[in-house]
């Protein structure tokens, strides 16, 4: 009842809704986006990709309107106040009692591919149909495992994980970048939402399906807003060939996505009923 992720959600979709009216409404949308930075770093995280395309969309599509580049500023700036308080908040105090495991250096090969298996996971959610636990588990693999040095033979000698962990969240990441790369921006938002969210995952090794879920939204988003903007053709023969794949692979992918995870909602809800996985009708009764 008290967690905010809804709520984040909730603001994103607002944003969204308001971004077809974002020459008439910077201001609006500047409030929304400082609301939503409000909530949790992950929102930081999703606005300053919304602001850094907003910016970016002045200077391509807007440069010599200068009323709107001045409600722009405006909104902008709020958005900018609101990151810097809620980051400041975030920074936990030396006597944080809330256990986090930091990483050694910005590189620890088992971290960051642990991190990015959550890309495939996400998209792609399945949780187990049998047994009363569900959340933060899946079908792929499971979450009691060790791994050995040398690092790469033991991915080879478990294959299940080198596929999740490596070679199908490849596959995905690939997959949607190719679906966004004639329209720019919205490749941009995207590359800007996804690496910051792994970022986060990486640096916190918080995992959990409550966090990387935004990984899912950050996707919706992005087909959202690509609907707004036009198709670009590159002079690059190879980019324009990957583009022409990802706009015939759009439709069927997220089609593909929502119906995961749209079972996945049939699991959990099928649980929820027989195993009272939240209390919240008692809380409320109380």
């Amino acid at each position: 009842i008290a967690r905010d992720y809804g709520l984040a959600v909730l603001f994103i979709f607002i944003v969204c809704a308001l971004y077809k009216q974002r020459y008439s409404k910077p201001i609006l949308i500047g409030i929304m986006l400082a609301l939503l930075a409000d909530i949790s770093i992950y929102g930081v995280i999703i606005s300053i990709g919304f602001a850094a395309i907003l910016l970016l969309d002045y200077l391509i599509y807007q440069r010599n309107n200068t009323q709107y580049l001045k409600k722009l500023l405006i909104g902008l700036s709020l958005v900018i106040i609101s990151v810097i308080i809620s980051v400041y908040m975030i920074i936990p105090s030396n006597d944080n009692s809330f256990r986090l495991t930091y990483p050694a250096g910005l590189f620890e090969f088992n971290r960051w591919t642990n991190d990015f298996s959550k890309l495939f996971i996400t998209y792609f959610y399945i949780p187990p149909t049998e047994g009363m636990n569900f959340w933060n588990y899946n079908i792929y693999h499971g979450i009691d495992y060790h791994l050995t040095k040398p690092l790469w033979n033991w991915f080879l000698s478990h294959p299940v994980y080198l596929w999740t962990w490596i070679i199908l969240p490849a596959i995905t990441f690939i997959v949607s970048i190719c679906i966004f790369l004639r329209k720019p921006l919205v490749l941009l938002l995207y590359a800007i939402g996804t690496l910051g969210l792994l970022s986060i995952f990486y640096y916190t090794n918080l995992l959990f399906s409550r966090y990387c879920g935004f990984l899912l939204i950050v996707l919706i988003i992005c087909y959202w807003l690509a609907d707004y903007y036009p198709d670009k053709r590159y002079k690059n023969n190879v980019l324009n060939s990957l583009s022409d794949l990802g706009k015939r692979l759009q439709r069927p992918f997220l089609i593909l996505v929502l119906s995961t995870n749209c079972f996945a909602a049939i699991v959990a809800y099928y649980k929820d009923y027989k195993y009272e996985f939240s209390t919240s009708n008692e809380a409320l009764a109380y």
